[in-house]
């Protein structure tokens, strides 16, 4: 039996958990995790550390990551200038070239109440747009209680 290796249970939700390069294949995947774990929890201060780990690490937050950071930070912490603050971070210098982000940012900002962003961004997608894009802005725009305009994208 001695060649049989005593393996130490992992904890990757104790505070200060780092994660090496080569131990993990998609470090981002399992920050986002720990990252969502803590904002479900409510423990934004811990949420933040994770984050600030990660970017010691050499890591910068995915679009998906902030977008959790966003729910996390508003409907759970209450926190709603960090969120504008990411959702204009995840916007980027070029919103017209990543239309893709706007199927995350719409339903956030809907999330936030900001019908004249839903209204901003969907602009920026309605010349044409694609199937997904919509399903998401007639939802913000529902979420919003902007029902003519989710029917106007409906049509």
């Amino acid at each position: 039996m001695e060649h049989i290796r005593k393996m130490e249970p992992e904890t990757p939700f104790a505070h200060g958990a780092r994660f090496e390069r080569d131990e993990w294949s998609d470090i981002s995947l399992r920050y986002r995790l720990l990252i969502d774990a803590r904002g479900q929890a409510n423990d934004i201060e811990e949420m933040e550390k994770c984050v600030e780990t990660m970017k010691e690490d050499g890591f910068e937050p995915d679009i998906q990551t902030q977008g959790l950071l966003v729910r996390h930070y508003y409907v759970t912490g209450g926190f709603t200038k960090k969120a504008e603050a990411i959702l204009k971070e995840m916007e980027g210098a070029n919103l017209k070239q990543n239309c893709w982000a706007c199927r995350i940012l719409l339903p956030l900002y809907a999330d936030l109440g900001k019908d004249d962003e839903v209204g901003r961004i969907w602009k920026i997608c309605d010349p044409n747009p694609h199937v997904e894009e919509c399903l998401v802005a007639i939802e913000a725009w529902g979420k919003v209680g902007k029902v003519e305009k989710a029917e106007a994208v409906f049509d």
